[in-house]
């Protein structure tokens, strides 16, 4: 499995804004594996966007917490993007096998 991070950035729409996004991830030759934009409702009077990017490298990675500090430098809005702990998840068929068997086994008493 890769280490990946996700940022969430919100940018006031102006000409040339999603540019200068890239431009901070590409002087760190940081790969992007996903872009994803969304226009936002007005805020503050002004149109906004909401972009998520998913980058091919850890958080631990120095370049990322530079691009990271360079977008709030340039006055955007940005966030790490987690997601939630799976406590449990099946590995193999045989997982799946004794989860059935286990519920299954139970009876009328789930």
């Amino acid at each position: 499995m890769r280490d990946m991070t996700s940022l969430g950035i919100m940018v006031e729409d102006k000409e040339g804004v999603l540019n200068e996004i890239l431009s901070a991830f590409q002087e760190e030759h940081l790969n992007l594996t996903h872009i994803n934009s969304k226009p936002l409702k007005f805020m503050r009077g002004k149109k906004q966007y909401a972009f998520e990017v998913n980058i091919d490298c850890s958080w631990e990675d120095g370049r990322v917490q530079k691009v990271y500090k360079e977008l709030k430098r340039r006055g955007h809005t940005v966030d790490m993007l987690t997601t939630p702990h799976v406590p449990y998840f099946p590995q193999s068929i045989y997982d799946l096998d004794n989860i059935g068997k286990t519920i299954l086994g139970e009876g009328d008493g789930i």
